[in-house]
């Protein structure tokens, strides 16, 4: 039986923006002429080593010193949810490329935001890059954002397909896929699912 975990990012970047909030503390922390290196708080660009830590502590000092600008050197590294932060500036050097996590845990559902949208319904946001309440913001990206976002959403829409007020399991099937299981999508209405199926069928649902 074939096992496939696909991490259901629904939402990729959801950022925004109201005043810079105030009275934040300022720490002394690795920050050179006003920029911050994620690989001062040990980032590794070898696009396995996960390195959200090292992502959010860069963006925090820089924010609470005000240093501005968070720089994401030559290297593939690999995060899952990074919260930004007002007046922090995320700067792709050449070469650099920011890799989505491929596990669904390295993603945790953000509070519902004051913004209202059509993903109200699932109660918040799964994101790769998320503010809320935050401003300015600014995030120069020369397409170095990869997680193939496009191709992990087509996958989900073969074995799961929902609306408001119906989940249909295995629409699409390929008959290479006919038996296996898969574990944690998440349908609109905020229900995730894991099911198992046999010759193309639903045996074992959990909602």
């Amino acid at each position: 039986m074939k096992t496939l975990l696909f991490p259901f990012l629904l939402s990729f970047l959801f950022i925004t923006t109201s005043n810079l909030h105030a009275g934040e503390k300022k720490i002394r922390l690795p920050i050179k002429n006003g920029t911050s290196y994620i690989t001062d708080y040990g980032a590794v660009g070898d696009s396995v080593t996960l390195t959200t830590k090292a992502f959010q502590k860069a963006i925090d000092v820089c924010a609470a010193s005000g240093c501005g600008r968070v720089v994401i050197p030559p290297g593939k590294f690999r995060s899952g949810t990074i919260l930004l932060k007002s007046n922090v500036v995320l700067y792709f050097e050449h070469n650099s490329v920011l890799l989505a996590s491929i596990e669904q845990k390295d993603f945790p559902l953000q509070p519902m935001p004051k913004y209202r949208s059509h993903k109200d319904q699932l109660g918040g946001f799964n994101a790769l890059i998320y503010a809320e309440g935050q401003g300015p913001l600014h995030t120069p990206m020369p397409n170095p954002v990869t997680g193939n976002f496009g191709g992990a959403a087509a996958v989900v829409a073969m074995l799961l397909q929902s609306s408001q007020d119906k989940i249909r399991l295995l629409p699409a099937l390929p008959d290479v896929w006919a038996n296996g299981s898969v574990n944690g999508i998440r349908a609109r209405g905020g229900f995730e699912v894991s099911w198992d199926w046999e010759d193309k069928t639903p045996t074992k649902v959990k909602i």
